[in-house]
């Protein structure tokens, strides 16, 4: 247990120390909060540049679809020929995006695993980038296929809102799994590199009310980030001003909370 003064530090004093490590980098702290707009430029670059191919293919399929529902009127071989269209542009499809995630991934896991790193450097924490970064790609690949299979349930929800038996209750409840696993994540980082990796993670994550100010501090930052997706004319300016540096606030914070035993 870390004390100050002969007593334990408070919550309070936990964020005055995180907030006094992040005002006293002065220019360095603009290095993890560059990285974050690193990562956000190149995946909208790779996202837009594969989204856009795959449009083609969808506009393809349904002029192929046009086609074969004509074909399939005429002749009766038409009906195999309008499936082979249709299977041969979703194949297309599902390449196209198991390239993307795959890109997206390595670009996650190095850019921001170093802006991870960079803010574990401020308590001058000794690991070696690469051996973080390693830690950093073992732990992430479970969110990795959570993030895929969430990506598939958002586009299999947008058939199943039009369906009688779908219900907002489910969306909210799957929101809130999403919420708690990026926190628990979250938490993972800064335990990366150290010893009783995933116990610390999880019983901190859980059991220690230090990180009940985290759970906010994220909540606040989806917030904002939900704000700029009513309203993107703020997302620059919020993003800039308020997402990103509570980003590099909450991995400060959290990196704080790992020495705190």
């Amino acid at each position: 247990m870390i004390e100050k003064n002969n007593r334990r530090e408070t919550v309070v004093d936990l964020i005055d120390e995180s907030w006094a490590v992040f005002t006293r980098q002065k220019w360095w702290i603009l290095l993890p909060m560059g990285l974050d707009v690193v990562f956000l430029f190149l995946f909208g670059f790779i996202t837009s540049g594969i989204f856009s191919k795959i449009a083609e293919y969808l506009i393809a399929m349904q002029t192929d679809m046009s086609a074969g529902a004509a074909a399939v009127k005429t002749y009766s071989s038409g009906i195999s020929l309008f499936g082979n269209a249709i299977n041969v542009h979703l194949q297309k499809i599902l390449i196209l995006l198991i390239i993307m995630y795959a890109i997206l991934f390595i670009v996650y896991v190095f850019v921001e695993g170093s802006a991870w790193w960079v803010c574990k450097r401020f308590y001058r924490q000794k690991i070696n980038l690469m051996k973080y970064i390693r830690g950093f790609l073992f732990f992430n690949i479970p969110f990795a296929i959570i993030i895929v299979v969430d990506n598939a349930i958002r586009f299999i929800r947008g058939f199943m809102e039009t369906s009688p038996y779908y219900t907002n209750s489910s969306n909210t409840i799957w929101n809130i799994v999403l919420f708690v696993l990026v926190y628990l994540f979250f938490v993972g980082y800064s335990f990366i590199g150290r010893k009783y990796f995933f116990r610390n993670t999880f019983v901190r994550a859980f059991l220690s009310k230090e990180y009940a100010v985290a759970v906010l501090m994220l909540a606040f930052v989806l917030a904002i980030n939900y704000v700029t997706a009513i309203a993107p004319i703020l997302a620059v300016p919020l993003g800039f001003l308020v997402i990103i540096p509570s980003l590099t606030f909450i991995r400060i914070y959290l990196f704080r909370l790992s020495n705190f035993d």
